[in-house]
């Protein structure tokens, strides 16, 4: 290596040591929930055998869900060698965010013999949000031996997404006439959806026992299994509470017809008087 190349390389190396005379020693974040307020403690660490001055590490929540708790930036005069310093950030995450991975940009920067240095990069925040989930059912038609339809309702109660949602249906009082596996999708927060079922009831004491699955918003699998109780009625108890109407189909079409009969019947008598009045004549 010639003396031009030896001279960069001792350069280089020289710089090299004064950019990491202050390191990040070690975040830690707290695990935040939309809404929720927390903390980032970062540790600095002087690793140069001279005195860091005029120390000062801030962090940057512009286009971020977050708000900052008090300041954004904090600094100390002075760092001593193989000294470090500890600075706590307040933040608070907005209630609308939805559960992820986000970046918070910080910039550090420090003074070591007259020169000053500066780093940037970002902190990892994770914002999550626990699955709260309800199930509900509903009945169009709940007669014994009649065909009807099972809406099994799957609602979303929580500030995450649940994904990947799918019910299997158990038949227990009634004949499943569709699939009986449904793949929902996704359902969002403070929403629901719903998976259909052709059925036949064959009692009374009809349930509903369905087997879920879904994913949070962290992607982890959850499998509930869901049993809701029926109100099923005979054909006459239906009627008996208006329920169903009765159909009097039967009896409108029997007036029509003694309607149109009772017209031929008319028509034919005044023929038969317009032809004897006729030869009479």
């Amino acid at each position: 290596m010639n003396k031009l190349g030896l001279f960069v390389l001792i350069l280089n190396l020289t710089m090299l040591a004064f950019v990491q005379a202050v390191s990040i020693e070690s975040v830690n974040v707290d695990v935040l929930s939309p809404g929720e307020t927390g903390r980032i403690t970062v540790d600095i660490e002087n690793n140069f055998d001279d005195t860091a001055r005029n120390v000062v590490f801030e962090i940057d929540i512009s286009g971020t869900p977050f708000n900052v708790v008090g300041s954004s930036s904090f600094g100390v005069n002075k760092i001593e060698e193989d000294d470090d310093e500890r600075f706590a950030f307040g933040i608070r995450v907005s209630p609308t965010t939805k559960p992820g991975e986000y970046q918070i940009p910080y910039k550090l920067s420090y003074v070591v013999d007259n020169e000053g240095f500066s780093r940037e990069s970002a902190i990892g925040v994770k914002v999550t949000a626990e699955s709260i989930v309800d199930f509900g059912a509903d009945v169009d038609n709940p007669i014994v031996g009649e065909r009807a339809k099972i809406d099994f309702n799957v609602i979303n109660k929580g500030l995450g997404e649940l994904r990947f949602v799918s019910v299997k249906i158990v038949p227990d009082g009634f004949t499943l006439l569709s699939e009986k596996q449904i793949h929902i999708g996704d359902v969002d927060s403070d929403d629901f959806e719903v998976a259909s079922f052709d059925v036949i009831f064959t009692k009374k004491s009809a349930n509903v026992k369905a087997i879920v699955e879904y994913r949070d918003s962290e992607n982890k699998l959850f499998r509930e299994t869901v049993e809701i109780s029926l109100t099923i009625y005979s054909r006459e108890k239906a009627l008996e509470l208006g329920i169903i109407q009765k159909n009097n189909t039967w009896i409108y079409a029997l007036a029509v017809v003694v309607v149109i009969v009772l017209w031929f019947v008319i028509i034919t008598i005044r023929k038969r008087r317009r032809m004897r009045n006729s030869l009479g004549g």
